[in-house]
């Protein structure tokens, strides 16, 4: 009763959001980019005035830039790379927190995908936050994720990959609501479900692999990876 329950909210979430009713989206980065601000003032009372100034004028592009995607109503097509773009741009002051390099791999590809793009921006924000999160929880001292675009006869493939632990649970487990790897209850198992319902709902594909799969830099070896397959 309860998974039914689910898929009916979740596919009423992704209709919604189709129709431009993203506002969630803005409610979830303004809550990580504050619990940021509270983090900073906690550690750093002495500096606050400054950083909360730097904190309010990021907070203030995110919202104007999240406005946009809330005017999406359909699917448009939109080159690959202005899609990561702007999606990194909303993830920038969280990667500037957490030390985290971003490693470009895809600014160079000329592909377009017809695409809802908020959708898109926002699986492409989960994921990464997903990666920000595993290489804090293991201690990688040089955090580092590459996002690329490989395009084949069939497929535009956006690969997100990291030099993190990798996923602790199974591809298929990963898909499923409520079920996460994430220790000390710190993950309802939401994320990489919506994503797999977003892709769904494009008629494309989520991949869980290894960088060997895409013959990646040997530095991402063991870590999580991510293919967001669609075709041409």
């Amino acid at each position: 009763m309860i998974q039914k329950e689910f898929e009916h909210i979740t596919s009423t979430l992704l209709k919604g959001a189709s129709n431009g009713l993203t506002l969630s989206i803005v409610v979830h980065e303004l809550e990580k980019i504050l619990m940021e601000m509270q983090r900073y003032v906690a550690i750093s009372a002495d500096k606050v005035p400054n950083k909360l100034v730097n904190l309010i004028g990021h907070l203030r592009d995110t919202v104007f830039s999240y406005t946009k995607i809330i005017k999406g109503k359909s699917k448009k097509n939109i080159k690959i790379s202005e899609i990561i773009d702007d999606a990194l741009f909303n993830i920038e002051y969280r990667l500037r927190c957490h030390e985290t390099t971003i490693i470009d791999k895809y600014s160079k590809a000329d592909g377009e995908l017809k695409i809802v793009k908020g959708l898109i921006m926002n699986s492409i924000l989960n994921i990464i936050d997903n990666s920000i999160f595993w290489l804090g929880y293991a201690g990688v001292k040089e955090k580092k994720i590459l996002i690329k675009v490989i395009e084949d006869e069939s497929f535009y493939k956006i690969i997100i990959a990291d030099n993190g632990p990798g996923f602790n649970i199974s591809g298929d487990q990963a898909r499923q609501a409520f079920i996460s790897g994430k220790p000390n209850d710190n993950g309802m198992g939401l994320g990489l479900h919506l994503v797999d319902q977003i892709m769904i709902s494009h008629n494309a594909f989520l991949k869980i692999g290894t960088s060997k799969d895409f013959k990646l830099e040997h530095e991402f070896n063991g870590g999580g990876v991510i293919s967001l397959e669609f075709e041409k």
